[in-house]
Protein backbone atom coordinates (compact mmCIF):
# COMPACT_ATOMS: atom_id res chain seq x y z
CA UNK A 1 0.00 0.00 0.00
CA UNK A 2 2.73 2.32 0.57
CA UNK A 3 6.31 2.93 -0.71
CA UNK A 4 8.83 3.33 1.60
CA UNK A 5 12.01 5.53 1.13
CA UNK A 6 14.41 5.19 3.29
CA UNK A 7 16.95 7.77 4.41
CA UNK A 8 20.74 6.81 4.93
CA UNK A 9 23.14 8.70 7.14
CA UNK A 10 26.33 8.54 5.38
CA UNK A 11 29.13 9.17 7.61
CA UNK A 12 31.98 9.85 4.37
CA UNK A 13 31.70 13.97 4.73
CA UNK A 14 32.84 13.55 0.95
CA UNK A 15 29.52 11.40 -0.23
CA UNK A 16 27.58 14.09 1.10
CA UNK A 17 27.55 16.67 -1.99
CA UNK A 18 24.37 17.18 -1.99
CA UNK A 19 22.40 15.66 0.94
CA UNK A 20 19.09 16.35 0.33
CA UNK A 21 16.65 13.87 -0.73
CA UNK A 22 15.53 12.96 -4.77
CA UNK A 23 11.71 13.05 -4.45
CA UNK A 24 10.15 10.63 -6.52
CA UNK A 25 7.09 11.72 -8.46
CA UNK A 26 4.66 11.08 -6.68
CA UNK A 27 2.60 12.09 -3.08
CA UNK A 28 5.36 11.84 -0.69
CA UNK A 29 4.79 12.56 3.34
CA UNK A 30 7.60 13.05 5.34
CA UNK A 31 6.78 11.07 8.65
CA UNK A 32 8.98 12.84 11.44
CA UNK A 33 8.05 16.10 10.46
CA UNK A 34 4.25 15.91 9.13
CA UNK A 35 4.76 17.52 6.12
CA UNK A 36 3.03 16.34 2.67
CA UNK A 37 4.54 16.72 -0.72
CA UNK A 38 1.64 16.82 -3.27
CA UNK A 39 2.74 15.87 -6.72
CA UNK A 40 1.44 17.84 -9.34
CA UNK A 41 3.63 17.99 -12.35
CA UNK A 42 6.41 18.60 -14.22
CA UNK A 43 7.11 22.38 -14.69
CA UNK A 44 9.09 24.11 -17.40
CA UNK A 45 10.26 27.80 -16.43
CA UNK A 46 9.30 30.07 -19.55
CA UNK A 47 12.48 31.86 -20.90
CA UNK A 48 11.91 33.13 -24.32
CA UNK A 49 8.82 35.38 -25.72
CA UNK A 50 7.06 34.57 -28.99
CA UNK A 51 5.19 37.00 -30.72
CA UNK A 52 1.98 36.67 -33.55
CA UNK A 53 0.49 39.45 -34.80
CA UNK A 54 -2.84 39.86 -36.80
CA UNK A 55 -3.60 42.40 -39.26
CA UNK A 56 -7.18 43.63 -39.81
CA UNK A 57 -8.62 45.55 -41.99
CA UNK A 58 -10.54 48.77 -41.24
CA UNK A 59 -13.74 50.72 -42.66
CA UNK A 60 -15.37 53.51 -42.03
CA UNK A 61 -17.58 52.27 -39.72
CA UNK A 62 -14.79 50.75 -37.49
CA UNK A 63 -13.24 54.06 -36.74
CA UNK A 64 -14.96 54.36 -33.22
CA UNK A 65 -12.51 51.40 -32.01
CA UNK A 66 -9.67 53.71 -32.09
CA UNK A 67 -8.48 56.87 -29.62
CA UNK A 68 -9.22 60.39 -30.93
CA UNK A 69 -5.54 60.97 -31.44
CA UNK A 70 -4.93 58.43 -33.95
CA UNK A 71 -8.83 59.15 -35.82
CA UNK A 72 -6.53 62.66 -36.57
CA UNK A 73 -4.16 60.65 -38.55
CA UNK A 74 -6.30 58.29 -40.34
CA UNK A 75 -8.16 60.68 -43.51
CA UNK A 76 -10.99 58.00 -44.04
CA UNK A 77 -12.21 58.44 -39.90
CA UNK A 78 -11.06 62.44 -39.78
CA UNK A 79 -14.57 64.81 -39.69
CA UNK A 80 -13.45 68.42 -39.02
CA UNK A 81 -15.80 70.60 -37.41
CA UNK A 82 -17.69 73.42 -39.84
CA UNK A 83 -17.56 76.87 -38.77
CA UNK A 84 -21.03 77.28 -37.52
CA UNK A 85 -20.56 81.47 -37.64
CA UNK A 86 -19.98 81.59 -41.44
CA UNK A 87 -22.57 84.13 -43.29
CA UNK A 88 -24.55 82.61 -45.61
CA UNK A 89 -24.55 83.86 -49.28
CA UNK A 90 -26.60 86.74 -50.21
CA UNK A 91 -30.15 86.18 -52.08
CA UNK A 92 -30.58 86.59 -55.78
CA UNK A 93 -33.06 88.27 -57.31
CA UNK A 94 -35.98 86.83 -58.81
CA UNK A 95 -36.88 89.03 -61.57
CA UNK A 96 -35.15 87.81 -64.63
CA UNK A 97 -36.35 84.02 -64.19
CA UNK A 98 -39.61 85.06 -63.53
CA UNK A 99 -40.30 86.43 -67.32
CA UNK A 100 -38.63 83.43 -68.21
CA UNK A 101 -41.34 81.26 -66.69
CA UNK A 102 -44.23 83.45 -67.51
CA UNK A 103 -43.04 83.27 -71.42
CA UNK A 104 -42.73 79.95 -71.56
CA UNK A 105 -45.91 79.50 -70.01
CA UNK A 106 -47.61 81.36 -72.28
CA UNK A 107 -46.10 79.44 -75.09
CA UNK A 108 -47.24 76.16 -73.68
CA UNK A 109 -50.83 77.86 -73.66
CA UNK A 110 -50.46 78.80 -77.41
CA UNK A 111 -48.82 75.49 -78.42
CA UNK A 112 -52.04 73.14 -76.42
CA UNK A 113 -54.50 75.74 -77.95
CA UNK A 114 -53.48 74.64 -81.59
CA UNK A 115 -53.67 71.08 -80.56
CA UNK A 116 -57.00 71.37 -79.37
CA UNK A 117 -58.09 72.32 -82.22
CA UNK A 118 -56.51 70.42 -84.43
CA UNK A 119 -58.27 66.95 -82.47
CA UNK A 120 -61.59 68.64 -83.11
CA UNK A 121 -60.68 68.56 -87.16
CA UNK A 122 -59.37 64.81 -86.29
CA UNK A 123 -62.73 63.72 -84.89
CA UNK A 124 -64.92 65.10 -87.46
CA UNK A 125 -62.97 63.36 -90.08
CA UNK A 126 -62.89 60.25 -88.13
CA UNK A 127 -66.67 60.66 -87.90
CA UNK A 128 -66.66 60.67 -91.83
CA UNK A 129 -64.90 57.54 -91.84
CA UNK A 130 -67.19 55.43 -89.51
CA UNK A 131 -69.98 56.42 -91.67
CA UNK A 132 -68.57 55.10 -94.80
CA UNK A 133 -67.40 51.89 -92.95
CA UNK A 134 -71.04 51.56 -91.68
CA UNK A 135 -72.47 52.04 -95.87
CA UNK A 136 -69.89 49.64 -97.36
CA UNK A 137 -71.19 46.95 -94.48
CA UNK A 138 -74.31 46.83 -95.39
CA UNK A 139 -73.57 46.53 -99.10
CA UNK A 140 -70.93 43.42 -98.06
CA UNK A 141 -73.35 42.07 -95.89
CA UNK A 142 -76.36 41.82 -98.87
CA UNK A 143 -73.05 40.75 -101.50
CA UNK A 144 -72.70 37.67 -98.57
CA UNK A 145 -76.43 37.05 -98.62
CA UNK A 146 -76.12 36.63 -102.48
CA UNK A 147 -73.14 34.74 -102.57
CA UNK A 148 -74.40 31.90 -99.50
CA UNK A 149 -77.47 31.16 -101.40
CA UNK A 150 -74.97 30.85 -105.00
CA UNK A 151 -72.41 29.05 -103.30
CA UNK A 152 -73.42 27.20 -100.52
CA UNK A 153 -70.84 24.78 -100.56
CA UNK A 154 -68.13 26.78 -100.30
CA UNK A 155 -69.81 28.40 -97.57
CA UNK A 156 -69.90 24.82 -95.43
CA UNK A 157 -66.19 25.06 -96.45
CA UNK A 158 -65.48 28.48 -95.25
CA UNK A 159 -67.45 27.15 -91.86
CA UNK A 160 -64.80 24.97 -91.51
CA UNK A 161 -61.96 27.45 -92.30
CA UNK A 162 -63.75 29.90 -89.38
CA UNK A 163 -63.67 26.93 -87.20
CA UNK A 164 -60.03 26.14 -87.75
CA UNK A 165 -59.22 29.41 -87.64
CA UNK A 166 -61.00 30.23 -83.85
CA UNK A 167 -59.31 26.88 -83.15
CA UNK A 168 -56.06 28.05 -84.03
CA UNK A 169 -56.81 31.63 -82.53
CA UNK A 170 -57.21 29.90 -79.13
CA UNK A 171 -54.02 28.25 -79.21
CA UNK A 172 -52.39 31.45 -79.90
CA UNK A 173 -54.78 33.18 -76.93
CA UNK A 174 -53.13 29.71 -75.10
CA UNK A 175 -49.54 30.38 -76.18
CA UNK A 176 -50.29 34.17 -75.15
CA UNK A 177 -51.07 33.36 -71.94
CA UNK A 178 -48.56 30.92 -71.19
CA UNK A 179 -45.92 33.49 -72.80
CA UNK A 180 -47.68 36.14 -69.90
CA UNK A 181 -47.04 34.05 -67.06
CA UNK A 182 -43.20 32.77 -68.18
CA UNK A 183 -43.38 36.75 -68.19
CA UNK A 184 -44.60 36.76 -64.70
CA UNK A 185 -42.40 34.16 -63.74
CA UNK A 186 -39.15 35.99 -64.77
CA UNK A 187 -40.43 39.14 -63.05
CA UNK A 188 -40.60 37.02 -59.81
CA UNK A 189 -37.13 35.67 -60.57
CA UNK A 190 -35.68 38.79 -60.92
CA UNK A 191 -37.29 40.15 -57.94
CA UNK A 192 -35.91 36.98 -55.96
CA UNK A 193 -32.56 37.78 -57.08
CA UNK A 194 -33.26 41.39 -56.23
CA UNK A 195 -34.21 40.25 -52.32
CA UNK A 196 -31.37 37.20 -52.19
CA UNK A 197 -29.28 40.30 -53.29
CA UNK A 198 -30.25 42.66 -50.45
CA UNK A 199 -30.77 39.57 -47.45
CA UNK A 200 -26.93 39.25 -48.68
CA UNK A 201 -26.06 42.25 -48.03
CA UNK A 202 -27.98 42.13 -44.59
CA UNK A 203 -26.51 39.20 -43.31
CA UNK A 204 -22.64 40.35 -44.60
CA UNK A 205 -23.89 43.81 -42.65
CA UNK A 206 -24.97 41.79 -39.23
CA UNK A 207 -21.99 39.85 -39.39
CA UNK A 208 -19.72 42.84 -40.12
CA UNK A 209 -21.35 44.48 -36.76
CA UNK A 210 -21.09 41.31 -34.92
CA UNK A 211 -17.31 41.11 -35.44
CA UNK A 212 -17.23 44.00 -34.86
CA UNK A 213 -18.45 44.51 -31.74
CA UNK A 214 -16.29 41.55 -30.54
CA UNK A 215 -13.54 43.44 -31.47
CA UNK A 216 -14.58 46.29 -29.92
CA UNK A 217 -15.07 44.94 -26.95
CA UNK A 218 -11.49 42.53 -26.92
CA UNK A 219 -9.92 46.13 -27.71
CA UNK A 220 -11.54 47.26 -24.56
CA UNK A 221 -10.38 44.21 -22.69
CA UNK A 222 -6.68 44.75 -23.66
CA UNK A 223 -6.39 48.56 -23.75
CA UNK A 224 -7.84 47.96 -19.71
CA UNK A 225 -4.88 44.97 -19.14
CA UNK A 226 -7.32 42.30 -20.09
CA UNK A 227 -5.29 40.52 -22.47
CA UNK A 228 -7.01 37.89 -25.06
CA UNK A 229 -7.55 36.55 -28.10
CA UNK A 230 -10.92 37.32 -28.97
CA UNK A 231 -10.11 39.44 -31.99
CA UNK A 232 -9.61 36.36 -33.76
CA UNK A 233 -11.81 34.80 -36.25
CA UNK A 234 -13.60 31.76 -35.52
CA UNK A 235 -12.44 30.20 -38.57
CA UNK A 236 -8.64 31.51 -38.38
CA UNK A 237 -8.22 30.23 -34.36
CA UNK A 238 -7.71 26.69 -35.11
CA UNK A 239 -4.65 27.45 -37.34
CA UNK A 240 -3.61 30.14 -34.87
CA UNK A 241 -3.68 28.08 -31.74
CA UNK A 242 -1.64 25.20 -33.64
CA UNK A 243 1.11 27.76 -34.54
CA UNK A 244 1.27 29.09 -31.16
CA UNK A 245 1.29 26.33 -29.44
CA UNK A 246 4.05 24.79 -31.70
CA UNK A 247 5.94 27.66 -31.34
CA UNK A 248 5.71 28.11 -27.67
CA UNK A 249 6.89 24.44 -27.30
CA UNK A 250 4.12 24.05 -24.88
CA UNK A 251 2.55 20.70 -23.94
CA UNK A 252 -1.39 20.45 -22.31
CA UNK A 253 -3.02 17.99 -19.98
CA UNK A 254 -4.93 15.93 -22.48
CA UNK A 255 -8.04 15.06 -19.80
CA UNK A 256 -8.21 18.48 -18.39
CA UNK A 257 -11.46 19.73 -18.20
CA UNK A 258 -11.29 22.93 -16.40
CA UNK A 259 -11.06 25.66 -19.64
CA UNK A 260 -11.14 25.25 -23.16
CA UNK A 261 -7.53 25.37 -25.21
CA UNK A 262 -7.89 29.40 -26.09
CA UNK A 263 -7.72 30.03 -22.49
CA UNK A 264 -4.91 28.14 -22.06
CA UNK A 265 -2.94 29.94 -24.74
CA UNK A 266 -4.19 32.88 -23.65
CA UNK A 267 -2.49 32.74 -19.84
CA UNK A 268 0.54 32.84 -21.88
CA UNK A 269 -0.05 36.30 -22.96
CA UNK A 270 2.94 38.93 -21.54
CA UNK A 271 1.89 42.06 -23.29
CA UNK A 272 -0.20 43.28 -26.80
CA UNK A 273 0.37 46.19 -28.74
CA UNK A 274 -2.06 48.10 -30.89
CA UNK A 275 -1.17 49.73 -33.81
CA UNK A 276 -2.91 51.88 -36.87
CA UNK A 277 -1.53 51.47 -39.80
CA UNK A 278 -2.57 54.13 -42.40
CA UNK A 279 -4.07 52.68 -46.24
CA UNK A 280 -1.68 52.16 -48.85
CA UNK A 281 -2.26 53.62 -52.56
CA UNK A 282 -1.57 50.19 -54.31
CA UNK A 283 -4.29 49.27 -56.65
CA UNK A 284 -5.46 46.05 -55.94
CA UNK A 285 -6.33 47.44 -52.59
CA UNK A 286 -10.41 48.07 -51.84
CA UNK A 287 -11.81 51.77 -51.74
CA UNK A 288 -13.59 50.88 -48.62
CA UNK A 289 -10.35 50.00 -46.58
CA UNK A 290 -9.16 53.40 -44.78
CA UNK A 291 -5.93 51.51 -42.75
CA UNK A 292 -5.11 48.22 -40.85
CA UNK A 293 -5.27 47.08 -37.10
CA UNK A 294 -2.22 45.56 -36.33
CA UNK A 295 -2.24 43.51 -32.77
CA UNK A 296 1.04 42.32 -31.76
CA UNK A 297 0.36 39.16 -29.04
CA UNK A 298 3.86 38.33 -27.10
CA UNK A 299 3.84 34.78 -25.54
CA UNK A 300 5.89 32.87 -22.73
CA UNK A 301 7.71 30.22 -24.20
CA UNK A 302 10.08 27.64 -23.30
CA UNK A 303 13.39 26.83 -25.39
CA UNK A 304 13.93 22.75 -26.78
CA UNK A 305 16.30 22.12 -23.75
CA UNK A 306 14.23 22.66 -21.22
CA UNK A 307 15.15 22.25 -17.50
CA UNK A 308 12.23 20.59 -15.78
CA UNK A 309 11.28 21.07 -11.73
CA UNK A 310 8.62 18.96 -10.05
CA UNK A 311 6.13 20.54 -8.63
CA UNK A 312 5.19 19.47 -5.54
CA UNK A 313 2.22 21.06 -3.08
CA UNK A 314 2.98 21.56 0.63
CA UNK A 315 0.56 20.58 3.32
CA UNK A 316 1.68 20.67 7.02
CA UNK A 317 -0.26 17.99 8.98
CA UNK A 318 -0.99 19.92 12.52
CA UNK A 319 -0.66 17.58 15.52
CA UNK A 320 -0.93 18.15 19.47
CA UNK A 321 1.90 19.83 21.52
CA UNK A 322 2.54 21.16 24.54
CA UNK A 323 -1.56 21.42 24.91
CA UNK A 324 -2.48 23.17 21.56
CA UNK A 325 -2.32 21.85 18.10
CA UNK A 326 1.05 23.55 15.80
CA UNK A 327 2.35 22.98 12.35
CA UNK A 328 4.76 24.25 10.20
CA UNK A 329 4.84 27.67 9.75
CA UNK A 330 5.56 29.96 6.81
CA UNK A 331 5.61 27.52 4.25
CA UNK A 332 5.24 27.88 0.69
CA UNK A 333 2.12 27.00 -1.20
CA UNK A 334 3.72 25.25 -4.39
CA UNK A 335 7.67 24.51 -4.53
CA UNK A 336 9.91 22.63 -7.43
CA UNK A 337 12.69 20.67 -7.34
CA UNK A 338 15.07 20.49 -10.48
CA UNK A 339 16.95 17.16 -8.89
CA UNK A 340 19.98 17.76 -11.43
CA UNK A 341 20.88 21.48 -10.85
CA UNK A 342 19.65 21.26 -7.41
CA UNK A 343 17.80 24.54 -7.67
CA UNK A 344 14.18 25.00 -6.31
CA UNK A 345 11.56 27.23 -7.22
CA UNK A 346 8.55 28.33 -5.58
CA UNK A 347 5.34 30.01 -5.58
CA UNK A 348 3.04 31.51 -2.75
CA UNK A 349 -0.62 31.17 -2.79
CA UNK A 350 -1.06 34.91 -4.51
CA UNK A 351 1.83 34.20 -7.20
CA UNK A 352 0.09 30.70 -8.35
CA UNK A 353 -3.09 32.20 -8.86
CA UNK A 354 -2.42 32.81 -13.09
CA UNK A 355 -0.89 29.82 -13.24
CA UNK A 356 -2.82 26.14 -13.95
CA UNK A 357 -0.02 23.85 -13.47
CA UNK A 358 -2.43 20.60 -13.57
CA UNK A 359 -3.40 21.80 -17.23
CA UNK A 360 -0.44 23.53 -18.46
CA UNK A 361 3.62 23.03 -18.17
CA UNK A 362 4.41 26.91 -18.61
CA UNK A 363 3.60 29.59 -16.55
CA UNK A 364 3.47 33.20 -17.73
CA UNK A 365 5.20 34.42 -14.60
CA UNK A 366 7.97 32.53 -13.02
CA UNK A 367 9.50 33.57 -9.66
CA UNK A 368 13.06 33.48 -9.90
CA UNK A 369 15.05 30.63 -9.48
CA UNK A 370 17.24 29.85 -6.15
CA UNK A 371 20.30 28.02 -6.61
CA UNK A 372 21.73 28.42 -2.59
CA UNK A 373 18.82 27.74 -0.53
CA UNK A 374 20.59 25.60 2.25
CA UNK A 375 19.87 28.50 4.74
CA UNK A 376 15.71 27.12 4.17
CA UNK A 377 13.70 25.22 6.39
CA UNK A 378 12.64 22.98 2.98
CA UNK A 379 16.90 21.93 2.55
CA UNK A 380 17.01 21.07 6.31
CA UNK A 381 13.51 19.07 5.86
CA UNK A 382 14.32 17.11 2.59
CA UNK A 383 18.34 16.70 4.14
CA UNK A 384 16.54 14.85 7.42
CA UNK A 385 18.20 17.61 9.70
CA UNK A 386 18.04 19.27 12.51
CA UNK A 387 15.42 22.12 12.19
CA UNK A 388 16.72 25.32 13.18
CA UNK A 389 15.53 27.32 11.03
CA UNK A 390 11.76 25.95 10.58
CA UNK A 391 8.82 27.35 12.87
CA UNK A 392 5.59 25.86 13.95
CA UNK A 393 2.40 28.34 14.52
CA UNK A 394 -0.89 27.42 16.15
CA UNK A 395 -4.31 25.25 14.21
CA UNK A 396 -7.17 26.35 15.43
CA UNK A 397 -9.48 24.42 13.61
CA UNK A 398 -10.54 20.57 15.86
CA UNK A 399 -10.32 18.22 12.89
CA UNK A 400 -7.77 18.18 9.64
CA UNK A 401 -8.36 15.52 7.11
CA UNK A 402 -7.07 15.60 3.58
CA UNK A 403 -6.60 12.61 0.92
CA UNK A 404 -3.17 11.62 -0.15
CA UNK A 405 -3.96 9.31 -3.53
CA UNK A 406 -5.63 6.43 -1.71
CA UNK A 407 -4.77 7.20 1.80
CA UNK A 408 -6.36 10.00 3.53
CA UNK A 409 -4.20 12.19 6.58
CA UNK A 410 -6.29 12.84 9.76
CA UNK A 411 -5.38 14.89 12.49
CA UNK A 412 -7.72 15.67 16.06
CA UNK A 413 -6.70 16.76 19.58
CA UNK A 414 -7.38 12.81 20.87
CA UNK A 415 -7.95 9.26 19.53
CA UNK A 416 -10.99 8.83 18.00
CA UNK A 417 -13.22 5.89 18.21
CA UNK A 418 -14.73 4.79 14.48
CA UNK A 419 -16.32 1.85 13.19
CA UNK A 420 -16.49 0.62 9.24
CA UNK A 421 -20.08 0.24 7.46
CA UNK A 422 -19.84 -1.66 4.51
CA UNK A 423 -21.28 -0.60 1.64
CA UNK A 424 -23.33 -3.67 -0.42
CA UNK A 425 -23.38 -2.41 -4.12
CA UNK A 426 -26.45 -4.69 -5.12
CA UNK A 427 -29.08 -4.77 -2.21
CA UNK A 428 -28.35 -0.52 -2.01
CA UNK A 429 -28.01 -1.24 1.99
CA UNK A 430 -25.41 -0.75 4.52
CA UNK A 431 -24.10 -3.79 6.79
CA UNK A 432 -22.72 -2.38 9.91
CA UNK A 433 -19.73 -4.41 11.40
CA UNK A 434 -18.90 -4.57 15.10
CA UNK A 435 -15.10 -4.03 15.01
CA UNK A 436 -14.00 -0.81 16.65
CA UNK A 437 -11.62 1.13 15.03
CA UNK A 438 -9.14 3.38 17.13
CA UNK A 439 -7.33 6.16 15.18
CA UNK A 440 -4.33 8.28 16.66
CA UNK A 441 -4.60 11.87 16.77
CA UNK A 442 -2.58 12.17 13.86
CA UNK A 443 -2.22 9.50 11.95
CA UNK A 444 -2.51 7.90 7.89
CA UNK A 445 -5.22 5.80 7.15
CA UNK A 446 -6.06 3.13 4.07
CA UNK A 447 -10.00 2.40 3.70
CA UNK A 448 -11.20 -0.59 2.00
CA UNK A 449 -13.30 -0.49 -1.30
CA UNK A 450 -16.90 0.09 -0.45
CA UNK A 451 -16.38 0.55 3.30
CA UNK A 452 -17.33 4.08 5.19
CA UNK A 453 -15.65 5.33 8.58
CA UNK A 454 -18.11 6.46 10.68
CA UNK A 455 -17.01 8.27 13.58
CA UNK A 456 -17.55 10.26 16.41
CA UNK A 457 -17.03 13.76 14.53
CA UNK A 458 -16.40 12.54 10.79
CA UNK A 459 -16.80 10.33 8.38
CA UNK A 460 -14.34 9.23 5.44
CA UNK A 461 -15.84 7.20 2.37
CA UNK A 462 -13.23 5.10 0.45
CA UNK A 463 -10.94 6.94 -1.87
CA UNK A 464 -11.04 6.39 -5.64
CA UNK A 465 -8.47 3.91 -6.78
CA UNK A 466 -5.64 5.42 -8.17
CA UNK A 467 -4.04 5.60 -11.54
CA UNK A 468 -0.74 7.28 -10.54
CA UNK A 469 2.12 5.87 -8.02
CA UNK A 470 1.64 5.13 -5.17
CA UNK A 471 2.74 6.94 -1.83
CA UNK A 472 5.72 7.17 -0.68
CA UNK A 473 6.54 7.74 3.12
CA UNK A 474 10.16 9.81 4.19
CA UNK A 475 11.54 7.86 7.25
CA UNK A 476 13.95 5.32 8.30
CA UNK A 477 12.47 4.01 11.46
CA UNK A 478 9.24 2.89 9.50
CA UNK A 479 9.85 -0.99 8.26
CA UNK A 480 7.73 -4.00 6.92
CA UNK A 481 3.82 -2.10 7.46
CA UNK A 482 2.56 -2.87 4.31
CA UNK A 483 -0.68 -4.85 5.28
CA UNK A 484 -1.27 -1.92 7.77
CA UNK A 485 -3.99 0.41 7.49
CA UNK A 486 -3.16 2.72 10.50
CA UNK A 487 0.18 4.42 10.49
CA UNK A 488 0.44 6.31 13.22
CA UNK A 489 2.86 9.53 12.57
CA UNK A 490 1.99 11.28 16.19
CA UNK A 491 4.79 9.27 17.87
CA UNK A 492 6.89 10.61 14.95
CA UNK A 493 6.02 14.05 15.55
CA UNK A 494 6.01 14.19 19.09
CA UNK A 495 10.02 13.88 19.21
CA UNK A 496 11.39 16.50 19.80
CA UNK A 497 15.50 15.56 19.13
CA UNK A 498 15.51 16.58 15.93
CA UNK A 499 12.23 19.16 15.83
CA UNK A 500 12.88 21.55 18.70
CA UNK A 501 9.09 23.02 17.16
CA UNK A 502 10.59 26.93 17.72
CA UNK A 503 6.96 28.54 17.58
CA UNK A 504 6.96 30.77 14.71
CA UNK A 505 5.47 33.62 17.68
CA UNK A 506 7.22 33.31 20.70
CA UNK A 507 5.16 32.44 23.85
CA UNK A 508 5.20 35.94 25.40
CA UNK A 509 4.14 37.76 22.12
CA UNK A 510 1.55 35.09 21.85
CA UNK A 511 0.12 35.45 25.65
CA UNK A 512 -0.14 38.83 24.77
CA UNK A 513 -2.13 38.70 21.74
CA UNK A 514 -4.41 36.02 24.03
CA UNK A 515 -4.77 38.41 26.29
CA UNK A 516 -6.34 41.12 23.44
CA UNK A 517 -8.18 38.39 21.88
CA UNK A 518 -10.25 37.52 25.39
CA UNK A 519 -10.25 41.18 26.52
CA UNK A 520 -13.68 42.57 26.06
CA UNK A 521 -13.18 46.07 24.02
CA UNK A 522 -13.91 49.33 26.13
CA UNK A 523 -17.77 51.15 25.67
CA UNK A 524 -17.52 53.21 23.09
CA UNK A 525 -17.39 56.97 23.62
CA UNK A 526 -20.18 58.63 21.53
CA UNK A 527 -18.54 62.06 20.70
CA UNK A 528 -19.96 65.49 21.30
CA UNK A 529 -20.81 66.82 17.96
CA UNK A 530 -23.49 63.88 17.74
CA UNK A 531 -25.06 64.66 21.24
CA UNK A 532 -28.65 62.79 19.72
CA UNK A 533 -26.65 59.32 20.24
CA UNK A 534 -26.08 59.63 23.86
CA UNK A 535 -28.67 57.57 26.17
CA UNK A 536 -30.07 60.64 28.08
CA UNK A 537 -29.59 63.37 25.34
CA UNK A 538 -33.12 63.76 25.29
CA UNK A 539 -33.69 63.97 28.80
CA UNK A 540 -30.87 66.56 29.19
CA UNK A 541 -32.27 68.91 26.46
CA UNK A 542 -35.85 68.64 28.65
CA UNK A 543 -34.19 69.54 31.25
CA UNK A 544 -32.60 72.33 29.83
CA UNK A 545 -35.84 73.83 28.34
CA UNK A 546 -37.98 73.46 31.44
CA UNK A 547 -35.01 75.30 33.12
CA UNK A 548 -34.96 78.03 30.26
CA UNK A 549 -38.82 78.59 30.98
CA UNK A 550 -38.81 78.95 34.57
CA UNK A 551 -35.97 81.40 34.42
CA UNK A 552 -38.18 82.96 31.48
CA UNK A 553 -41.68 82.88 33.85
CA UNK A 554 -38.99 84.38 36.84
CA UNK A 555 -37.76 87.39 35.32
CA UNK A 556 -41.61 88.09 33.65
CA UNK A 557 -43.03 88.26 37.19
CA UNK A 558 -40.20 90.14 38.62
CA UNK A 559 -40.71 92.45 35.59
CA UNK A 560 -44.61 93.05 36.13
CA UNK A 561 -44.41 93.18 39.86
CA UNK A 562 -41.96 96.29 39.67
CA UNK A 563 -44.97 97.76 37.00
CA UNK A 564 -47.54 97.75 39.75
CA UNK A 565 -45.51 99.65 42.81
CA UNK A 566 -46.54 103.21 42.90
CA UNK A 567 -43.99 106.05 42.16
CA UNK A 568 -43.88 108.69 45.23
CA UNK A 569 -42.41 112.04 44.39
CA UNK A 570 -40.95 114.53 47.12
CA UNK A 571 -40.99 118.58 46.09
CA UNK A 572 -37.81 119.69 47.51
CA UNK A 573 -37.71 123.35 47.72
CA UNK A 574 -35.24 125.46 45.61
CA UNK A 575 -32.64 128.09 46.45
CA UNK A 576 -34.95 131.21 44.92
CA UNK A 577 -38.35 130.31 46.92
CA UNK A 578 -36.34 130.14 50.16
CA UNK A 579 -34.14 133.49 49.90
CA UNK A 580 -37.67 135.59 48.78
CA UNK A 581 -39.09 134.90 51.40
Amino acid sequence: MFTFVTLLHLLVPSLLIHPIVDLPRSDVVHVPYGLIFHYITQYSPADRIVSFTVSIPMTWDMCYLIPPKAIRKIPGCYRPVANSSRQAPPRRKRFITGLVAIGIGSAALALSTHNSIQILRLNHEIRAVSNSLSTLTDTTNTHTTQLYHLNQGQLKLAHSLNNTQSALNRTIALVNEHSLVLGEHNAAIEQLALFAQLINHKLSTSMHSIDTHFLHTSLSDILNNRLNLHFIHHKDLPNVLESIISSTNVSFNADSTSLPLVEFVSRLLIQQHINFLPRTNHPTVDDSIIAVLSISSFFAATTNKKTTFSLFELLPIPFPYGGIRVRLADMPYIVGFDSNKRNLIRWTKSESTSCDFRSMSVCRETPPIITDWNDTCIFQILADSTLSLCRTEQYREPIFIHPIGKQWAISTNSSTQCHSTFLSPTEQSYAFHNNLRTLPAVALITIPPDTVLICDRFSISAAPLPTGPSLSLLDSSIFNTSGTDTIDLYQHLSNSTRWPKLPYISDNFQAVLDFIAKTSPPPATLPINHPHQHPFSYLAIAFVLITLVLLGFLLYCHRARKSTIPAIQFQLPTICSTVSS
